[in-house]
Order: structure tokens, then sequence, then C-alpha cells
């Protein structure tokens, strides 16, 4: 298998290809949606072009990896590795070694379908990353709905003393949600206050990988398992 490895050119191709590849459950991270329009939109806000790296096989693109990161906080959300149909680890793995982003002494969060076997399997065996825990997605269609039920209260977003009592609710029902109760909000505002769902439940694994250069004698017997280029990046995640 010949792989070539390179950036991507156009903010509309990223996105198509996203959306296409997460539409299967068995290629799907919890991160991106399957929406096009959105997904270009967040990649624009959150992303930089010439980070995002595509995997070529025999010049069509078989692969994609991406990074939303805090410098600061040297933390990073990875996007992928995005694989297509019946493609195998090696091309994970060579797309991962290709970008720079994971050279940095940083925490990786990965965020997989408990059904993408390949990405899961790329994550716990080749980088050691630890599992976190399994999140149920739960969506629903509002087609042809009929409420029933009293009309719901309204919580005015702009209005601080709501929003404050909002996040002490969330956080005292649901302390250890992926996203607090201020990150919910302004997903909130950003979107009008409104929830996009389609009828379909999806399980998602979070995963966590620390790289950090002194834990590297600790796990140097399993040198064995690490390309010689990445072995200070992947023994440490062990």
């Amino acid at each position: 298998m010949t792989i070539h490895i390179q950036p991507a050119n156009h903010w509309s191709e990223v996105a198509s290809l996203l959306a296409q590849i997460n539409a299967s459950e068995t290629s799907h991270i919890g991160y991106c949606g399957t929406d096009q329009a959105e997904i270009e939109a967040t990649l624009r806000e959150d992303f930089e072009l010439n980070e995002v790296l595509f995997a070529y096989e025999k010049n069509e693109i078989v692969g994609v990896l991406a990074f939303d990161y805090d410098v600061d906080d040297k933390q990073a959300d990875v996007w992928g590795p995005f694989l297509q149909e019946n493609q195998s680890i090696e091309v994970a793995q060579r797309l991962w070694e290709a970008h720079p982003l994971t050279n940095n002494e940083w925490s990786y969060h990965f965020f997989i379908n408990t059904k993408n076997q390949t990405t899961t399997h790329f994550v716990t065996s080749i980088l050691g990353a630890k599992k976190q825990g399994i999140h149920l997605a739960l969506t629903k269609q509002n087609h042809n709905h009929k409420q029933s039920a009293p009309s719901p209260i309204e919580i005015d977003l702009k209005n601080e003393a709501d929003k404050e009592a909002f996040i002490r609710i969330h956080q005292s029902a649901f302390p250890r949600a992926y996203y607090s109760g201020e990150e919910i909000l302004s997903r909130l505002i950003t979107i009008n206050g409104c929830f996009y769902l389609n009828m379909r439940e999806m399980f998602v694994v979070m995963f966590t990988l620390k790289q950090t250069q002194s834990l590297v004698k600790e796990v140097s017997n399993l040198s064995q398992l690490i390309p010689p280029c990445r072995k200070e990046a992947l023994a440490a995640c062990c």
C-alpha cells in the first residue's frame, strides 16, 4: 500500500468528505456531525486549513486527520482519524505520524463511535489511549410532533440569573458530562437557542492520550510495538 499525505486545499472538500465518512457508524467520530454546511462552518471557525491532512492512495482520499486544540491548555480534541470504508490501521498511523501537532506534549481526546472498530483499535492498541467512558447520544427528529404537555417555561439566555441557574442545575444533575453548562449555553446562543436532532442513537467512547517524555523510560519494554520515529510520543501514552 502506497499512501501519500498532504494538507487539504479547500474547506468545502473537507466538509463534504467528513459528512460522507461520518454518516456511517463504522467510521463515525463523535466530535463531527453529518451536515456538510455545519461541518464547514465549524472548520472555518476553529481550524487551520493547512493543519487538516489528507491520506491519498491511488489519487483517492482514504483518510483525514485534524485537531481542535488549545495551545494554552495543551489539550486537543482529535477529529479522526477519519477512514474510508475498509481502510486499514496503516492509514490512521501514517496520518498520525505525519501530523506536526502530534509531536506536542499535550493531552489528546478521542470521541469514537463504538461501532468504529478500526479507529478504536488504532487509538487503544497503537497509541495506547485510555478509555474514559462510554457516552450515549440520544437524538430524535421532530416530525409531525403534537404537543400534549403544557407549554415549556421560557428561559432568557441573555438573563444572567437564568443562565447561572441553568449552570447550577446542570452541574448538579450531570457533574461529569462532556459539555459544561457554560459550553451548552454558548452553543445554544450560537445557533439561536435551537437543537437540530435526527432519529438515531449512537454510543460514543471517549479516550484520552497524554504525551509526556518523562514516561518513556517506564514503558521502554513496549518499544518494540512502536515505530522508531514515534517511540517517545507513542510509548509515553501507554
